[in-house]
């Protein structure tokens, strides 16, 4: 029954009753693991042995955690299974593994159900929110340690949950800001990693909600430290994941819900599903929940489960009694300017979308008991966050980094260089799509570019297991689908082998074409600190790699390619 939902995805996942026929553990006598090692089948594993399951597992390679499991009697693998997996009455896997290596495993094994591992743990939590776990079951989430985060005690800090698909980091960046700038004392873990006070630690490879454990390892850090407030970046992928089950926010906070993670989720109705839980499962009794109106069909959906809200937009003014509006907003080069209420508000950033996300943060401190004349007041010295609309070089021509790395964010990213750019002058846009992610964005992408850039430069940014040339075709589609009155260029850099020279290389010929007023924007990295090919990550910092080639590259006012 299981195939039915990853070869049928717009199967609800609301079928109670092949729910329940999926987690009933009493009818389990046997079970196979693949990626045994990876942290949330390894708490499944265990969660299992505790009710004294038959368990094999598969893993490519050992781990602390392979080691811990081999030591408690259970058989492991360390390859990919091959042909009929004997006696075994389901299979739980990691979200990691490639989907070709878990098509072929179910192709061998058509009788057994397949299962990803958030989504049994998922159930597994639902049913343990409901109290339909068996005693034994019961026993053995608690001796598991399957959900670390449940009825824990953090010492009275306040916590704030922010989730969307853009804008979130910047978000819980203006939040802890304010904070600190009050006198409190904000921890942090986000995208761009995990901070108490001015002290940073990076938190990972691609990772935004970390796992519940390193959860709550940062959270009993930031009590010990005498955090006051603990603001959380919240993924779809986490919050279905169970990453933060348990956990309870005095404040939640959405930016928005726009396509995106369509290859995890399959769709969108299921995406904003998983977004909602950060207000069904993990918003406390009594908290507010901050909304978006201008993100109309995200609005919607989220508005139903909200209680006590907070309504913010950039496009309402005062049509809305219950919607804080920011109205005459100003765009510069030095930053956006906007009134709310009876103040005026100033941000030394760039992009028009920042005026929504710093609505979002002032709603936020006033659920908190923070006047929202008195947080606004305090963004005038806020910093751009890393990777985030970061301007390299202004002159002799304009240089810029962007995470952008959705349909919505380099669209935004676009606009916002389009209106900073002299209309006599080129923009030069570098950028690539990260393979194993929403394939149907790629030509999207290349559509956007085409319509907003002169020269389009197409290039790696995770390409994972993929061809990057077949990922560059899938952009070049859209960017050919589009016809414009002035000449467009594109170039393309599409060699996996070279691994991280192929994007220095793509950045390289950017440079070398750019003359004086253009503006490079090159997107989709931002603060991460690798690239992906194959199963390798390469070290990469994108801004340091772009000043270097600046430096290298510049001869007085003369740019070459380089080699």
């Amino acid at each position: 029954m299981c195939n039915l939902y990853r070869q049928y995805p717009f199967i609800e996942r609301i079928d109670i009753i092949i729910r329940m026929q999926i987690l009933k553990t009493e009818e389990i006598n046997k079970a196979t693991m693949l990626g045994i090692g990876g942290e949330d089948v390894y708490y499944i594993t265990r969660f299992l042995k505790c009710l004294n399951k038959d368990i094999i597992g598969f893993d490519i390679k050992k781990n602390d955690r392979t080691k811990y499991l081999e030591g408690i009697g259970i058989e492991i693998y360390y390859k990919n299974p091959e042909g009929k997996l004997s006696d075994t009455e389901i299979v739980i896997y990691s979200d990691s593994l490639p989907d070709y290596v878990i098509k072929k495993i179910e192709e061998q094994n058509k009788t057994v159900p397949f299962i990803e591992v958030g989504r049994y743990k998922r159930e597994i939590f639902s049913l343990l929110q409901s109290s339909q776990l068996s005693k034994e079951e019961d026993i053995a989430v608690k001796k598991s340690g399957l959900f670390p985060l449940i009825n824990r005690d953090f010492g009275g800090m306040k916590l704030v949950g922010v989730t969307g698909t853009d804008g979130k980091t910047s978000v819980v960046s203006m939040i802890s800001h304010m904070l600190t700038k009050l006198g409190y004392k904000p921890g942090v873990i986000s995208t761009v990693g995990m901070s108490i006070g001015e002290s940073k630690k990076d938190i990972g490879f691609h990772v935004t909600t970390p796992s519940s454990h390193s959860i709550l390892k940062s959270l009993n850090l930031m009590k010990k430290s005498g955090c006051t407030h603990a603001v959380i970046e919240c993924t779809s992928q986490g919050l279905y994941m169970g990453r933060v089950a348990g956990l309870k926010f005095d404040t939640v906070v959405y930016t928005n819900i726009t396509r995106e993670h369509l290859g995890y989720h399959k769709t969108w109705i299921k995406y904003a599903e998983a977004k909602s839980l950060l207000i069904r499962e993990n918003l406390k009794e009594g908290g507010y929940a901050i909304l978006n109106r201008d993100d109309k069909k995200g609005f919607k959906y989220i508005n139903k489960y909200a209680k006590k809200k907070l309504i913010y937009s950039t496009t309402n003014s005062n049509r809305n009694a219950d919607t804080l509006s920011a109205e005459n907003i100003k765009e510069s080069l030095t930053g956006l300017s906007f009134n709310i209420k009876n103040s005026k508000v100033f941000i030394p950033v760039l992009g028009k979308y920042n005026v929504s996300n710093a609505l979002a943060a002032i709603l936020t401190l006033k659920s908190l008991g923070i006047e929202e004349g008195m947080s606004a007041s305090l963004l005038g010295d806020f910093s751009p966050v890393e990777g985030r609309m970061n301007i390299i070089q202004e002159t002799p021509f304009r240089v810029i980094v962007d995470f952008a790395h959705t349909p919505n964010g380099l669209l935004n990213a676009l606009k916002t260089v389009k209106k900073i750019t002299n209309k006599s002058k080129r923009i030069i846009l570098v950028f690539g799509c990260a393979a194993k992610r929403d394939e149907y964005k790629r030509p999207v992408m290349g559509k956007y570019a085409k319509e907003y850039a002169d020269i389009t430069i197409l290039t790696a940014e995770d390409c994972r297991t993929e061809s990057l040339k077949e990922i560059n075709n899938q952009i070049e589609k859209g960017w050919r689908s589009v016809n414009t009155k002035e000449e467009r260029m594109l170039f393309r850099f599409d060699n996996d082998n070279e691994n991280v020279k192929v994007r220095r290389r793509a950045i390289k010929k950017a440079i070398s074409l750019a003359k004086d007023g253009d503006t490079i924007l090159i997107t989709g990295k931002g603060h991460e600190k690798s690239l992906c090919f194959g199963l390798k990550e390469y070290n990469w910092n994108e801004i340091e790699e772009v000043k270097r080639l600046l430096g290298r590259i510049k001869i007085g006012r003369t740019y070459t390619s380089g080699t």
